[in-house]
This record gives structure tokens, C-alpha cells and sequence, in this order.
């Protein structure tokens, strides 16, 4: 199990590793150790696996009598298999044997571990009964009923205590990591042509994939555009910085660059996903209200690996921590009484709502608070509107899990459709434009054009004549999509562009040529080919990539939001260090900032929908959305 894999770690590294004093400062035998600090703050994903009434025994009890009884199933199916295998017939008998022992013996040992079970929670439930009465609750780590006060949560999560345990905790894992052969990647010199890109960034010609991206991360959110309103410098020097990562993070522009000291100026401006999500995301002004996203935590790719028993532990701090701002700074003056209901919603409208809604993903992340802790505090008031919210609540949180099932769904479909689309773009070369039309003039004489998607292998041809073109377009043959388009000045400023004026197809096909030329159509002197539409399609599959998962990122990091919002939320209600008026008094603030961020959602006018707010900042700071510039201006950019 992961809590025995962390004592054997704690225990085989504590004679090489400084270990941590005890709260009561004692250091005797194992006393002072980080294994018995880590457990005492729970920094194992188990707890206890007591029953703690006849429920929550007979629920261990089925657990353990399903397990018995497929743990049986699967020996009388694995170990003749085994035997055989290492045996010949003779060890097929033996694994048979022992297989059939597994299949009577492991049964019943489920069967008298659920009764153990169902006994304990048996002999408990008059004392969680009890409990219960006296607003109690169950802690798993002690196997105890308690009453749950959030200084004490603060004194043992939040405390200089608790993260000496758990750098301890660290410093015993990296060990054995190190024992083990693994190490930092990266490292050692590396001899290249030039390294100013390096220097852009601050690493070593050596670094990494992960230090490459881990630095990147740092310095662009440190310039991005949205923190420095104004600042041209800054502009400039994101830029910079995101050139320099295009190159480096890509193996293949990265050896030309290494060997040669050149970058390929034609490359097309590209963010990676992940870093453009943290980058709008991971805004300073919202961590006060939803700490660290655990997306972006992972996204960070920090120096070493979180495994599951630190990750368990920084998510509980992070609840604690937000509980704690709540009920110490956000509420407070409300609830101390030091200022009324209007006095208090101004506050929050001046101080803190106007700057939350002021960042480009502001309103939408608002919106999120804003449900979570309304919710919340009308559940907890009670009343027929809380019971109500109770229901609505629950179908609430299985919709937003069925959105992220359908987003990776979507995620899956738009990867494979970019995947065929960039190897039919790679597929089609690189042909020279046609110097005539289909009927014989020159092709910069041209008025129409007619673009064919003949499942995925495209067709360009340029017309002079409106009946020759006319001709023509009745005798494409129907099996595929085909759109007419005429040249047109008035709409331009007197440069012609290329508009639809007959289409044929689905509705999706013949949109994906529009959209096709429309991406290439940026200069009244471009002569489009096949291959230019080819690739012009492909970007646009990575664009609609792009989006999804992007999309799905979000779609997940809600649910981050919101279930994080639900403890931090359940702790200020839940709080015996204060008595049941204050609990309902910070239920009524809540309420009260809940309905200033909405309002102040609502009036900033960004738009509520996710993907429109998306396209709107990939246009602003490049991206897949981006079309790439026209060769004649690619050499100055």
C-alpha cells in the first residue's frame, strides 16, 4: 500500500536523513521522525479503515467479500497458467492446486473480514450516535469523533511544523529516488553554434525539455502582455522569450539551431497549450480565493515529481488556507459587526471584486466563486430555497462530470482529425502557383475560383469566363464538396478577396473551405495552390484542437474550483471554535460576496461563454488561432 511504501521509505532513509523534532521536542527512538510527524499530519492517502457505525460497516463488509471472492476467481484462473508456464504439466498441477486453495481460501477470508466489519460498526454506532447529538464528526486518522475547529486545522496544516515534516518527507523520498539510479534530467555541457536563445530563456544549452518549458513558464508570466498594461519593453521581451521557446521546444528546430546557430524564420508562432492555459489561469489576484489550481500545479513540472501522499496534503492546506482567508480577512468585518450589509458589499465591490473581474478570464472564473458560495450559504441557512438549492446542486455537479467526459471525447476526435489533416498537408508538397486559368488567361486575370474537397485531397482552379466557370461547376461530380468563389473589390477598400457564391456539400465541408481560403486570402496579389489549402486546413484541425484542450483543461479545473470552494466552504460552517450565530453570520457574508461578484461579472461585460473569450485572447497574443503571414512579410516579422 502507499502508506506501507511510505514507512519503508521513511524508515530505510532515517539513519542518512536529519530528522524532524517532535511537537513536544522529545527526541527519542523514532519520536522525532519524519515517518511519525508525516503520520500524525496525515500525510498518507489511507487513514483509518475502522467502521464507524453499522453503515459504514456493512459497506466495508460487501467491499471485502467482493474482493475476497475475485481475488479467489483470479488465482484458479492465473496460478495453473504460471505453473504451467515455469513447469510443464507438473507445475500446472501444482498451480492448480494452489489455485484451488486461493479459490476456497481467499472467499472466506472476505467473507470473515466483512464480519469483522460489520461487527465494529456494530459495537460503534450508539457512540457515533452520541457523537452525532453532539455535533461531532468522524476524523479517519485518529478513528476518532471530534469536534472540528479550524484553528486547530490551521495550527496542524498550516504551521512551520507541518512543512519542516513534509521537506523531511521530500528529503527522504529524493534519496531513494537517487539510490535508484533516477536523477535530474538535463545536465552536462553541450557545445552549440550559439546560445543566445539559451541566454533569452536563462538555462544551459544542456537544459532539459522540462527545464526549457519550466523556464519559459516563469519569465512569460513574469512579461505577459495582460500583467503589463502599456509596457512596451515588456511586449517586447515576451516576444522575445516566446520566439525563443517556438525554437527550443521543438527537437527539430532546436537541432538546426544547435548545429547551425539559424532559426527558420518561416516557422509558424505556436503556444504550447498547457503554458497558455497557466499563463491566462494562473492569475495572482484569484489564488487568494481558489489557491493553486491542481492542473496547473502538474503543468508547472516543478524539480521533482508530486507523488499522491504530498499532492493529498497540499490540496488539504489549500482548503484550509482558503477557509482561513475567508473567515480571518474577507468576511470578518461583516461578521465582527464592524460594518453593516451595504457597507460591507461596497467594500468588497471596491476592493476586491473590481480587481478580480479586471483580467481577461476574470468574469468567467468569478461566475465560478460566485455559484459555489451562494450555494453554499442559502444550503446552509436552510429554508425551502436551501433544500431546493440542495437538489439543484447535486444535478449541478453531474453535469459539469458529464461536460468533461464530453470534452475528452472532443479532445480525441479534433487530435485525430489534425493528425490526417497534417498528413494530407505534408502529403500535398509544395506546388507552384498556376501561371493560367482553367480557360486559357493569365491567372492574375482571374475572377473566379473554385476550391474541391475530394475527401481530403484538394483541388484549386482559377476562371476567367463567368459561363466557362459556370460550365464547369456543374460538372463536378457530387460525391464530393466544391465552393464557387468570385473575386470581389467592394467590400475592401478596393483589394479584392475571394467570396463564396455557390456552395455544394454538408454544411461543415463547404464551411471548412471558407474558412480555408479565408485563412490564406490575405493579400490581393496571392496566387492560392492546393498545397497552401492543404495547410490551411491543417492549421485550422490544430486551432479546433487547440481549443478543445484548452476547453477540456477548464472543464476540469471547475470542478478543481468548485470542490476545493465546498471544503474551504464546509470548514467555516462546520467550526465549533465559534458558536452557531457566528457560523450562520459568516453563511450571510458569504451570501453577500457571492452576489457582489456576480454583479460585478455581469457588468463587466466579457463574454460568458468560454471558447468566444478563448479565440478572443489567442488573437491577441498569438496561437494556433493566429493565421501564419503571408511569405512576403514572413522575412520581417
Amino acid at each position: 500500500s502507499l502508506q506501507d511504501k511510505q514507512q519503508k521509505r521513511m524508515s530505510s532513509s532515517s539513519s542518512s536523513s536529519t530528522t524532524a523534532k517532535s511537537a513536544s521536542g522529545d527526541e527519542g527512538p523514532g519520536e522525532g521522525s519524519a515517518a511519525q510527524g508525516l503520520a500524525a499530519l496525515n500525510l498518507n492517502a489511507g487513514g483509518s479503515k475502522q467502521a464507524k457505525h453499522l453503515g459504514a460497516g456493512l459497506g466495508q463488509a460487501i467491499k471485502n467479500v467482493a474482493a475476497g471472492v475475485g481475488g479467489g476467481a483470479a488465482t484458479l484462473v492465473a496460478l495453473p497458467a504460471l505453473g504451467a508456464k515455469e513447469g510443464g504439466a507438473a507445475g500446472f498441477a501444482k498451480g492448480l492446486g494452489l489455485g484451488v486453495l486461493g479459490a476456497v481460501g481467499l472467499p472466506l477470508w472476505g467473507v470473515c473480514k466483512g464480519v469483522g466489519s460489520l461487527a465494529q460498526g456494530a459495537m460503534n454506532t450508539p457512540e457515533a450516535v452520541k457523537a452525532s447529538a453532539e455535533g461531532k464528526e468522524w476524523d479517519p486518522v485518529s478513528a476518532k469523533w471530534i469536534l472540528y475547529t479550524l484553528e486547530e486545522d490551521k495550527q496542524r496544516l498550516l504551521s512551520e511544523e507541518a512543512e519542516n515534516e513534509l521537506k523531511a518527507y521530500l528529503t527522504s523520498r529524493e534519496a531513494e529516488a537517487s539510490e535508484g539510479g533516477e536523477g535530474e534530467e538535463g545536465g552536462g555541457q553541450k557545445e552549440v553554434k550559439d546560445r543566445g536563445l539559451y541566454d533569452e530563456l536563462g538555462v544551459e544549452p544542456s537544459a532539459s525539455e522540462a527545464q526549457i518549458k519550466k523556464a519559459y513558464y516563469k519569465q512569460a508570466l513574469k512579461y505577459h502582455p495582460d500583467k503589463n498594461p502599456g509596457n512596451e519593453e515588456a511586449q517586447a521581451k515576451f516576444q522575445k522569450l516566446s520566439r525563443a521557446y517556438e525554437i527550443l521546444s521543438d527537437p527539430k528546430s532546436r537541432e538546426r539551431y544547435d548545429e547551425s546557430g539559424e532559426v527558420d524564420e518561416q516557422q509558424e508562432s505556436s503556444v504550447d497549450p498547457k503554458t497558455f492555459f497557466e499563463m491566462i489561469f494562473g492569475s495572482e489576484q484569484f489564488e487568494k480565493f481558489v489557491g493553486e489550481l491542481q492542473l496547473a500545479s502538474v503543468m508547472k513540472e516543478d524539480d521533482h515529481e508530486v507523488d499522491a501522499v504530498e499532492a493529498d496534503f497540499r490540496q488539504r492546506q489549500r482548503c484550509v488556507r482558503l477557509a482561513a482567508t475567508l473567515a480571518d480577512d474577507v468576511l470578518a468585518p461583516f461578521v465582527s459587526g464592524t460594518l453593516d450589509e451595504s457597507a460591507f458589499a461596497a467594500s468588497l465591490d471596491a476592493e476586491v471584486a473590481a480587481d478580480l473581474v479586471a483580467t481577461p478570464f476574470g468574469a468567467t472564473l468569478v461566475r465560478v466563486l460566485a455559484y459555489v458560495y451562494s450555494t453554499l450559504a442559502v444550503r446552509y441557512l436552510g429554508g425551502v430555497r436551501g433544500a431546493a438549492l440542495s437538489v439543484s446542486d447535486t444535478a449541478h455537479k453531474a453535469s459539469k462530470r458529464i461536460e468533461v467526459a464530453k470534452g475528452a471525447a472532443r479532445v480525441f476526435s479534433r487530435a485525430k482529425s489534425a493528425r490526417k489533416a497534417e498528413q494530407r498537408s505534408e502529403g500535398a508538397g509544395d506546388d507552384p502557383p498556376p501561371e493560367i486559368t482553367a480557360d486559357g488567361e493569365p491567372v492574375d486575370h482571374a475572377a473566379f475560383l473554385i476550391v474541391s474537397d475530394r475527401h481530403g485531397d484538394w483541388s484549386v482552379a482559377y476562371y476567367k469566363d463567368e459561363r466557362v466557370v459556370a460550365d464547369a461547376y456543374k460538372k463536378l461530380s457530387y460525391s464530393f464538396a466544391s465552393v464557387l468563389f468570385a473575386k470581389d473589390f467592394e467590400e475592401h477598400d478596393g483589394a479584392p478577396r475571394w467570396k463564396p457564391v455557390k456552395t455544394y456539400g454538408t454544411s461543415s465541408a463547404t464551411a471548412r473551405i471558407v474558412d480555408a481560403v479565408a485563412g490564406l486570402d490575405d493579400s490581393p496579389d496571392r496566387i492560392l495552390t492546393t498545397a497552401a489549402v492543404a495547410q490551411s486546413v491543417a492549421r485550422l484541425r490544430e486551432a479546433a484542437m487547440f481549443s478543445s484542450v484548452l476547453e477540456a483543461a477548464w472543464r476540469v479545473s471547475v470542478i478543481d474550483i468548485e470542490t476545493t470552494l465546498r471544503d474551504a466552504c464546509s470548514k467555516l460552517f462546520r467550526d465549533k471554535g465559534v458558536d452557531e450565530p457566528t457560523r450562520k453570520k459568516r453563511a450571510k457574508a458569504l451570501k453577500i460576496f457571492a452576489d457582489v461578484l456576480q454583479a460585478a461579472a455581469d457588468k463587466a461585460g466579457h463574454p460568458k461563454h468560454f471558447n468566444d473569450l478563448l479565440m478572443q485572447q489567442a488573437e491577441q497574443h498569438g496561437g494556433p488561432f493566429t493565421p501564419p503571414p503571408p511569405p512576403d512579410e514572413a522575412d520581417t516579422q
